[in-house]
């Protein structure tokens, strides 16, 4: 090779990998009306019975990201949602999907990714496989509640938040006083919760929810997240003087917004859905079977008693295009946008 281009070449690489080795820069308020991706410190090593039993979180932070997407042509102030992914992490057919959607309705849209800015994840079956507990996850989501409270376009009072799967149960569990007053700023909530194909593994044995409107989509023929479950407890939140909305697509299995139309028989997954856990005010869970107490970190070891093998993901037209509509006429009214 002429030695001048291998020069050139060797010039590149080293500009190209020195660039991805400077850590990206944090940032601790939107004040300058950023967008795209936005990277920021959360708490890391804790789960959520830290969070409720008072640690301090500053102990040990890591970056976290995610990216911002604003509807065009906006003069007034406008609400934004905070979307959760999957224990599959983020996807373009779902979570930026629901993105473009909501920035057409003149909704901001705000991608977390809590799991590749930590290492050790593997997130191919539930969070129960990675080293990212449910309390990171909360944490990141209120951190970003936070972060896009300062942005001058966005409406503070006015931001929610939707996730798919595990994602939905940190929408479901961040509904929760416990955990508001240990991470929002201020007075801040989130201003609604919707939870999608959201697993009822975790409860609140006693609620003190934020009182913010809930909306449950569920699979009626779901096996991983069991419909039975889900519409147990969002009963339980509706009677605590919650405005709780359900909804159950007939046939539809876990993930029904799949790309892939085949059924997938997912032999090998460790499914809990035979499992329940109560987090107790001291942030304890504790196993409703057994009665035995522990930490929310160790919950997947705790669910190898009581869990099952075996769960389906199949997509459903029907329940796919529907949930869609569904959660933006939800988001519209109560974000009241026009």
């Amino acid at each position: 090779m002429n030695y001048r281009i291998w020069s050139g070449f060797i010039i590149i690489l080293f500009l190209f990998t020195g660039c991805s080795s400077v850590p990206k820069e944090t940032v601790t308020n939107l004040t300058k009306g950023q967008d795209g991706y936005i990277y920021f410190s959360s708490p890391d090593n804790v789960d959520l019975t830290d969070i409720i039993g008072g640690k301090n979180l500053k102990e040990r932070e890591t970056t976290v990201y995610g990216k911002l997407l604003l509807p065009r042509n906006q003069r007034d102030k406008i609400p934004a949602v905070v979307i959760n992914h999957s224990s599959g992490g983020v996807k373009q057919f779902r979570d930026y999907r629901f993105a473009k959607a909501l920035n057409k309705k003149g909704i901001a849209a705000f991608v977390l990714y809590s799991f590749k800015g930590r290492e050790g994840v593997s997130g191919h079956t539930q969070s129960a496989k990675s080293s990212v507990t449910f309390g990171m996850r909360i944490a990141d989501a209120y951190t970003a509640l936070n972060l896009l409270s300062t942005h001058p376009a966005i409406d503070s009072e006015r931001i929610a938040i939707i996730g798919f799967s595990s994602g939905g149960s940190v929408s479901l569990l961040s509904a929760d006083e416990k955990v508001r007053r240990r991470l929002a700023k201020d007075n801040l909530k989130f201003a609604a919760h919707v939870c999608i194909y959201t697993s009822a593994l975790f409860t609140y044995k006693n609620l003190t929810p934020t009182k913010a409107p809930m909306l449950f989509l569920i699979g009626e023929k779901d096996d991983i997240a069991p419909a039975k479950d889900c519409l147990r407890y969002a009963e339980r939140i509706k009677v605590s003087g919650v405005n709780v909305k359900t909804v159950v697509y007939p046939g539809a299995h876990h993930a029904w917004d799949e790309p892939h139309t085949q059924r997938f028989s997912l032999d090998h997954l460790i499914n809990s859905a035979t499992c329940h856990f109560d987090i107790l005010d001291s942030g304890m869970l504790q196993d409703t079977t057994t009665g035995y107490l522990f930490p929310e970190r160790e919950w997947a070891e705790h669910s190898k008693s009581c869990a099952i093998k075996g769960g389906t993901v199949w997509r459903n037209e029907k329940a796919a295009k529907q949930f869609v509509d569904d959660t933006l006429n939800f988001l519209t009214e109560i974000l009241e946008v026009q």
